[in-house]
């Protein structure tokens, strides 16, 4: 999760349980970045460069980060417990492989009113391709 000109890069990053993050400040100002989600609480005191240590995420939900520095740096982490998951692109669209089965689509946007986790909804895979919509309470 890069910090470069004063934003963190990606805005969101999907990651799975168990994964360590770096935090790397590529800006000329220092940065201090930080948790209070109740997810991963933690911080990385004002510092310039490479952290000494990656953030360790090992509990899925949402944790939303922020720099004590600069007030407009907002970014999150989203983890989650399966290793199919990923990004929509810039047209909302995302392709997985998933195997043939009952599974629970998740879903989240950062626009969703505060307090609102990953929205589930059942999913059977068959043989064929399956298409599926989400709709997101995103506040505009």
């Amino acid at each position: 999760m890069v910090q470069r000109q004063r934003n963190f890069d990606p805005g969101v990053l999907v990651v799975q349980t168990g994964t360590q993050v770096d935090f790397p400040n590529q800006d000329t100002v220092r940065h201090h970045v930080y948790s209070f989600s109740p997810v991963k609480t933690f911080e990385i005191k004002l510092y310039a460069g490479r952290p000494a240590a990656p953030v360790l995420f090992d509990r899925a939900g949402v944790i939303t980060l922020g720099c004590n520095i600069h007030d407009q740096m907002i970014a999150h982490v989203v983890v989650v417990d399966t290793p199919l998951f990923g990004r929509t692109d810039a047209a909302g669209r995302l392709v997985l492989e998933v195997p043939a089965g009952e599974h629970r689509l998740k879903a989240w946007h950062p626009d969703m009113r505060e307090g609102l986790d990953l929205q589930a909804q059942p999913l059977r895979v068959g043989t064929s391709p399956v298409a599926a919509a989400v709709r997101l309470p995103v506040q505009p």
